[in-house]
């Protein structure tokens, strides 16, 4: 979920720490404090927004393709190994000329520089992995 939020653009994080972004905060998202967990974030009832991404001509996040296939991140990611378009780095995941043919893009996580890779939309309409998928 907190990957979800993220990758809506709801929620950043900073150290070991989830941080509301002003879109989370139009969303309605607010700040608890509790005496025995701290400081959480609590959202309302009526938000849909994460579920609901809209994909066309977008690069897709694995989050957001495994919201498509109601797989988990690390299972479309498995799947994509398998396929042959990404490799494992250190940390992370990095594209390959198969995946760049595909639409796959390097992309690196600011905070942490864990590489990973974002999709074109048309991803999702690809044979090969809806068959995996499948």
């Amino acid at each position: 979920m907190f990957n979800q939020l993220a990758d809506a653009g709801y929620i950043i994080r900073d150290n070991a720490e989830w941080h509301l972004t002003e879109v989370g905060k139009k969303a309605q998202g607010e700040y608890k404090q509790s005496s025995k967990f701290g400081q959480y974030i609590v959202w309302p009832d009526s938000l849909e927004t994460v579920e609901q991404f809209k994909f066309e001509g977008k690069k897709l996040s694995v989050t957001q393709i495994s919201i498509h296939f109601n797989l988990t991140s690390d299972k479309i990611n498995q799947i994509l190994d398998e396929l042959g378009w990404i490799n494992k780095a250190v940390k992370g995941w990095k594209v390959n000329n198969s995946g760049l043919r595909l639409g796959g893009v390097q992309k690196e996580d600011f905070r942490t520089g864990v590489p990973y890779v974002v999709w074109d939309d048309s991803v999702l309409k690809n044979k090969s992995l809806i068959h995996s998928v499948n």
